[in-house]
Formats: C-alpha cells, sequence, structure tokens
C-alpha cells in the first residue's frame, strides 16, 4: 500500500513538472510571436524605406534625364550657332576671293593692252634696226678695212722684232754649244779615267779570281759590272743625319764601290745570284721578334718558307719550324761596329744545338772571312751581302736598293734591310709579316724592349733609347722605310702583307694570320 502511495506522489511530481516546462514553453513561444511582431513590424517600415527610396532614385532619374536633354538642346543651339557663324566666315571670304578675281583679271587685261602697245613698238623699232643695221653693215666693212692695215703694221713691227730676237738666240746658242762642248771633253775624260782604273782592277786579279768572275763577266755588260753606288743614286741632302757634299758623296760612292768589287771578286756574289727565282711564284713569311708570336702558332708555318732574324733562335717552336732562311745583317751581333768580330757566345751555342742544314744563314759580308776562320757553319749554309760602312739609311735617299750584288741600304730592320730584298730574288709574289709589332718599348730609357722573349735572353746591346724614341715613333724613319720598301717591292712583283696580331704597324694592309694559313 506504502508502494502506491510513493508512485502515486511521484507521478503528481511528474505532472507538476510538465505543467510547469508547458508554461514555460507557453511563455517562450508568447516571446517568440512578440518578437516575430517586431520583425515583421520593421520589415514593413523598412519595405515602405524601400518604395520611398525608389520613388525618390526615380524621381532623381526623371530630373537627370530631363538635365540631359535640357543640355543637348543647349549643345545642338551652340552648333548650330557656332556652324552658321562658319558659313558666314567662309561666305565672306569666298566674296573677299571673288573681289581678288575681279581685281585680277582687271589687272590681266590691263597687261595684256600693254603687251599689245609694246609689240606695236618692237614691230616699229624692228623696222628702224633694220635700216640700222643696213647702215652698220656698211661701216662693219669700212671698219674691217682699218683692222686689216693694223695688222699689217703689227705683223711688220713683230717681223722686225723677230729678228732682232733670232739674232741674240743664235749668239746664246752659240755660246751654249761651246759649253757643253766643253762638258762632254770633261765627262768623256772622267769616263776614260773610269776605264782605266777597270783595266787596272782587272790586271791585278788572280788568275783563280778571273776565272771565277768568267761567268758573271761573260753575262753582264762590262759597263754595268763595277759602277760606283754614286751613278744610281742622286746626292741626298744628308747622309746618316748629317749634310753632305760633293767631295764626301764622291769618296763614300768609291768605298762602297771598292766593296762591290770585293763582293764580286770574292765568287759570294755569284752564290747569290744563283738563287735568283729559286721560290718563284711562291708565297713566304718574315718572322719578327715582336712580344705578338707568343699568341701565334708557328708550327702552322713548318712548310712555308720563312725567313727570321736575330735572336729568333730563343724561340720555343724555332726546332719545328727550322726557318728556311736566317738573316743577320746587325754588327751588334759580332761586337759592334768597327770592332774585331767576336759572335755572341750564346747565339753561338744555340746555333750549333738547332740550326739544321736545310736553313741558309745570311751575313755581312764584312764577316766573311771571320765566319770562315771560325768553322761554325758548314760554308754552304752561309751567303753573305754588302751591308758594311758607309750606308745609306733608306728613308734619308727615300728609295732603297734591291740589287744584291750592291751595298745593300739601311732600312733599320734586318727584315726590311735583308729578308724583302732576297724574297724579291728569289720570286717570290706574296710575303707575310708576323711579330712585327713596331713598339720598340718607347715609354722610358728604362723599360725593356719588346720582344717575345725576356730582356734576360738578349745578349746582344741594343739601340739607344733616344735613338729608339726618333726611329720608331709616331710616323718615325722606321715607317717611312717600310712605306718605301713595300712601294719598291710592289714595282718588282712582290705584295708585301701584314699578319702580325695588333701592333703599331698600319702602312702594310693587314689580313689574319689563320686565314693566311688555312686554319681559321
Amino acid at each position: 500500500m506504502s508502494e502506491k502511495v510513493m508512485d502515486v506522489a511521484k507521478l503528481k511530481a511528474e505532472r507538476d513538472k510538465l505543467k510547469q516546462q508547458r508554461d514555460e514553453v507557453r511563455e517562450a513561444r508568447n516571446g517568440f510571436r512578440v518578437e516575430r511582431d517586431q520583425a515583421q513590424a520593421a520589415l514593413k517600415a523598412a519595405e515602405r524605406a524601400r518604395s520611398a527610396a525608389e520613388a525618390e532614385r526615380e524621381k532623381v532619374a526623371a530630373e537627370r534625364d530631363r538635365a540631359l536633354a535640357e543640355l543637348e538642346a543647349l549643345r545642338a543651339g551652340a552648333k548650330t550657332a557656332r556652324k552658321k557663324s562658319e558659313i558666314a566666315a567662309d561666305a565672306a571670304a569666298l566674296q573677299d576671293k571673288d573681289r581678288l578675281i575681279q581685281l585680277e583679271k582687271r589687272r590681266v587685261q590691263r597687261l595684256e593692252q600693254q603687251i599689245e602697245r609694246l609689240a606695236h613698238r618692237v614691230f616699229e623699232q624692228e623696222a628702224v634696226l633694220d635700216s640700222l643695221g643696213q647702215v652698220r653693215q656698211q661701216f662693219d666693212r669700212v671698219a674691217d678695212l682699218d683692222q686689216t692695215v693694223a695688222s699689217g703694221r703689227r705683223l711688220l713691227a713683230s717681223l722686225s722684232g723677230s729678228l732682232a730676237l733670232f739674232g741674240s738666240l743664235k749668239e746664246t746658242f752659240d755660246a751654249k754649244l761651246s759649253e757643253l762642248q766643253a762638258h762632254v771633253d770633261l765627262s768623256l775624260a772622267a769616263e776614260l779615267k773610269q776605264y782605266e782604273r777597270f783595266v787596272e782592277t782587272l790586271s791585278s786579279l788572280t788568275v783563280e779570281t778571273k776565272t771565277a768572275l768568267a761567268p758573271v763577266v761573260s753575262e753582264t755588260p762590262v759597263e754595268t759590272l763595277f759602277q760606283p753606288s754614286v751613278r744610281d743614286q742622286t746626292k741626298p741632302e744628308k747622309v746618316n743625319g748629317k749634310p753632305v757634299g760633293g767631295a764626301r758623296w764622291r769618296t763614300m760612292a768609291e768605298e762602297r764601290f771598292q766593296k762591290e768589287v770585293a763582293f764580286r771578286e770574292s765568287g759570294e756574289f755569284a752564290r747569290v745570284e744563283a738563287m735568283r727565282g729559286k721560290h718563284a711564284g711562291k708565297r713566304a713569311f718574315i718572322i719578327g721578334n715582336g712580344p705578338s708570336i707568343n699568341t701565334q702558332d708557328l708550327t702552322l708555318l713548318k712548310d712555308e718558307i720563312t725567313f727570321c732574324a736575330n735572336w729568333f733562335i730563343n724561340h720555343p717552336q724555332f726546332n719545328d719550324i727550322q726557318p728556311s732562311y736566317y738573316c743577320v745583317s746587325s754588327h751588334e751581333m759580332f761586337g759592334g761596329w768597327g770592332k774585331t768580330p767576336n759572335l755572341n757566345e750564346d747565339f753561338r751555342e744555340k746555333l750549333k744545338q738547332k740550326l739544321t742544314p736545310e736553313s741558309t744563314m745570311f751575313f755581312s759580308f764584312a764577316f766573311r772571312n771571320y765566319m770562315k776562320e771560325l768553322g761554325l757553319l758548314d760554308e754552304e749554309q752561309l751567303r753573305y751581302l754588302i751591308f758594311d760602312r758607309p750606308k745609306l739609311l733608306v728613308d734619308e735617299v727615300g728609295s732603297q736598293n734591291f740589287d744584291l750584288g750592291r751595298c745593300m741600304d739601311d732600312a733599320y730592320t734586318v727584315l726590311l734591310t735583308f729578308a724583302v730584298p732576297l724574297a724579291v730574288h728569289f720570286g717570290i709574289t706574296d710575303l707575310y709579316l708576323i711579330g712585327c709589332d713596331c713598339d720598340y718599348g718607347l715609354t722610358t730609357p728604362e723599360a725593356p724592349r719588346a720582344y717575345f722573349y725576356a730582356p734576360s735572353e738578349h745578349k746582344t746591346s741594343s739601340t739607344k733609347f733616344e735613338n729608339i724614341a726618333r726611329i720608331w715613333g709616331d710616323d718615325g724613319p722606321i715607317f717611312q722605310s717600310y712605306r718605301i720598301c713595300s712601294d719598291t717591292a710592289l714595282m718588282k712583283g712582290l705584295r708585301m702583307w701584314n699578319a702580325t696580331a695588333g701592333g703599331r704597324l698600319e702602312v702594310l694592309p693587314r689580313v689574319s694570320y689563320l686565314d693566311v694559313v688555312g686554319r681559321s
């Protein structure tokens, strides 16, 4: 019984709790309804505000359209007014042009009237001129007669003057003829003396010398065999920087003449002459000692005809190339001018080690006897050219001797003094120069001379700085010598090209070394 009472009490408590929850739900629902009503009222208010704003926007749009229409109307009116103004201005301009045309027409009419009057006057004047022409013809005939008379008088006067001038010229001609006859007599006497000296020279020759000279004498006219150098050259104003007079010039010519005689008597000229045309129609290369050859592969020249000079023996590729011709004109290699010959020891040893029999060396004829005594090289490898004092500088005489039987002229570098004349003698047609930088240490006296090798390897004396600055300066004597040498060579069928990498030599046309050797 007590359990049922407890269940009833529990159910009542549950019921009361549910009632309380129901009441809370009702209150919440009522609150939601109030909030809904408030939201609906706010929504309606917003709708009314939106409608009012829309109405206001439409009103503003209508106002704007009306304003735009008014603006367009104003614009149209302004355009019309401007157009009317332009039309009016054009009309006024046309009226002005029309007035100008009318004025021009009236002016043309007046000009036509003036032209007609002028034409009438010209016609009248032509008739007058015809009459005057007939009168003038009569006067001209009279004037012609006067001129004929005057010409006759002048001719008579001229003949009289010519007779007097002829007499004067005859006297002058007779005097000049006598003077020329005396000069010819003196010249013949001088030629006779020279011939007598020549006969004496021939008489003094040994039998061996006469035998050696026989082929040369038989092929060479006697009158051109022993000619003093002065015969072929005009006396320069200076020789080696010093003024030269007639007596000194004749003395120099005689000294050079004697050296040429000795050269031919020795048989050395015949050995050089035998090489004429040896490389006819071929090309060759001159290798200078400038630093630029350190940037070029010289082994590409091992099958080419090559000329080198002086200390090229120092080059590491010398053995690969074995130059065809080795030229040494400098007396400094033998100790200097006027000194007892003594070929530099270092140079001598390097020649022994490196030079092969295929290479031919050219020295100055002044050292022939010394080289024979030295016995350094086989005689077949040795050739000589005359390069000795008194010598002529190419830039001073304005020309260069290419006859290898004569004294070679000094072109400041053995490459021009020896190599180029030899190339012409051999019949070479194209000569390419490399290593001719022409940048010879021009900065200070202490600056090292510019070679491809170190200064310590240059064992002979060098040119003084003041002479270097003068000779190798811009457009100095060396560049004048290059110009004269290349011009002379060209006239003899040899073209010279500069294949040096860089440098200052712009006298010759430049070409690419690699293009020439076919390795570009």
